[in-house]
């Protein structure tokens, strides 16, 4: 009989990772809309990508504030969870800048 093993991330890994790839698509939809914003000659389409920035920036700022939980402050792997507040920081300057 022959044992099949499947490697699965420890909880917490598969937490971080999930946090990082929502963070990295909130980063990557605000930039083109920031992109999209600064052609866009049409108003009411204007309008409607800026209400989307806004909303990708909310998020930004829910992700970020994940990251400041005592949740996050217990988890195992710490220098995991300070790259991922360092990415939602970045994330966060990005929107200052705009």
């Amino acid at each position: 009989m022959k044992t099949v093993s499947c490697h699965t991330q420890a909880p917490a890994e598969s937490l971080l990772g999930t946090l990082c790839s929502q963070i990295a698509w909130v980063d990557s939809q605000s930039q083109m809309l920031q992109g999209l914003i600064q052609r866009c000659v049409d108003i009411p389409l204007l309008h409607r990508l800026q209400a989307d920035l806004l909303e990708m920036k909310s998020r930004a700022t829910a992700l970020h504030q994940l990251g400041s939980t005592a949740v996050m402050d217990q988890m195992s792997d710490q220098l995991s969870v300070a790259f991922y507040r360092e990415v939602t920081r970045r994330t966060l300057d990005r929107f200052s800048r705009c």
